[in-house]
């Protein structure tokens, strides 16, 4: 009932409150243990941390099984098991999504989606740090820098254009190269569609549930606070279909992410001339190695006790950084390399243009917070 507690918007104040009322709930329900933690931080005093095993035995278990699928497997393995894994999660999370609808507590009205979707920051925290998170986020979210670099090599493995032959000029050469940019353009459109879906269904929980609940998703407690959001919808059996879930959705993102920095890397030393750039059996190998040798580095940073919201956030920032690079890199591949019969329309120009200026404006604008972090600006 402080003075900045009272400053706040009405329904800001009565969030917190049922923030504060539930972790009543939570304390009185816990006994001796919950009421003694409580004591301790009304004291000032920090409570101490209790470090569990078991999550490292299963983050070994996931790295072992990782680094033997992704020594001995190829293209057609990824695509299946990363699909399957996926589908599940995303009818799951947007099943649960629209159900929140029909449940006045846990429902958005038009107008609240009306105001989501309006040109301002929050009212609630400083304007740097809402901007800072907003921009971690366009970097991961969706289509990211790392999935732009790597679709290339999944549409080599895939088949993509595989025949379509030399560019000698041929009218046959360009109907085929025609036919397999529609290929990849209604690839990208279908992509568009399926991950805005998927990511506007976890804003939807995640502004419902968590925001309102006052969960906050940060270290250990990031999955007890997560699967919080399926409870209103699937009750009892919301934990479960949650870490299912997220196991589908998380592991496959992994897998696939592993899958692809392999073949990045197995290319860089292509490019630097390390290995021999025109031997195919060599470049698999590669592959192959760094498929198993990644996962082992990723539990290595595990075990050293990284925050995992940070790294996510970290990660999202470093790709919003990556992206003016590879707009700027289209751009010349565009006006420089392209073949002159394949040339887009003026439309795909000006959004193509639009989308590098963006992606620089908003790059620079996330290295100026982060200098201010730091407090070098």
């Amino acid at each position: 009932r402080g003075a900045e507690f009272l400053s706040l918007p009405e329904t800001e104040q009565q969030r917190l409150q049922r923030g504060v009322e539930r972790i009543g709930r939570k304390i009185a329900s816990g006994g001796e243990r919950s009421q003694t933690a409580y004591e301790m931080v009304v004291a000032g005093k920090n409570i101490p941390r209790v470090y569990t095993y078991d999550d490292r035995i299963w983050a070994g278990i996931a790295t072992l099984i990782t680094s033997i699928l992704l020594f001995y497997g190829r293209y057609s393995l990824m695509e299946n098991l990363t699909t399957a894994l996926v589908v599940v999660f995303t009818i799951v999370t947007l099943g649960n999504a629209i159900s929140l609808q029909f449940i006045p507590q846990w429902s958005v009205s038009l107008d609240q989606l009306i105001e989501g979707l309006s040109f301002h920051l929050p009212s609630v925290g400083s304007s740097g740090a809402s901007i800072s998170t907003a921009l971690a986020a366009f970097g991961v979210i969706g289509v990211g820098a790392a999935e732009i670099i790597q679709y290339p090599y999944w549409c080599l493995e895939k088949g993509y254009a595989r025949k379509v032959g030399v560019r000698d000029g041929d009218a046959g050469w360009l109907d085929r190269a025609k036919g397999w940019i529609r290929i990849m353009t209604m690839d990208s459109f279908f992509s568009l569609v399926i991950y805005t879906t998927a990511t506007m269904g976890f804003l939807f929980i995640g502004a419902t549930v968590l925001y309102r609940e006052c969960l906050d998703p940060d270290n250990e407690r990031m999955v007890i606070s997560i699967a919080a959001a399926y409870i209103p919808v699937y009750g009892a059996y919301a934990k479960w279909l949650f870490l299912c879930g997220a196991f589908a959705v998380l592991y496959s993102t992994f897998l696939v992410a592993i899958a692809g920095h392999s073949r990045t890397w197995a290319d860089f030393f292509q490019m630097i001339r390390w290995t021999n750039p025109r031997n195919q059996e060599q470049f698999d190998q590669h592959v192959s190695l760094w498929g198993a040798a990644m996962p082992v580095m990723c539990f290595v940073l595990y075990v050293a006790d990284f925050n995992p919201v940070q790294a996510i956030l970290w990660a999202g920032a470093t790709q919003a950084i990556l992206l003016p690079m590879l707009g700027i890199a289209t751009l010349v591949f565009r006006y420089k390399y392209i073949d002159s019969r394949l040339k887009p329309g003026l439309i795909w120009d000006i959004c193509l243009i639009l989308s590098v200026i963006s992606f620089v404006i908003l790059a620079c604008w996330k290295i100026l917070v982060f200098l201010q972090e730091l407090k070098v600006v």
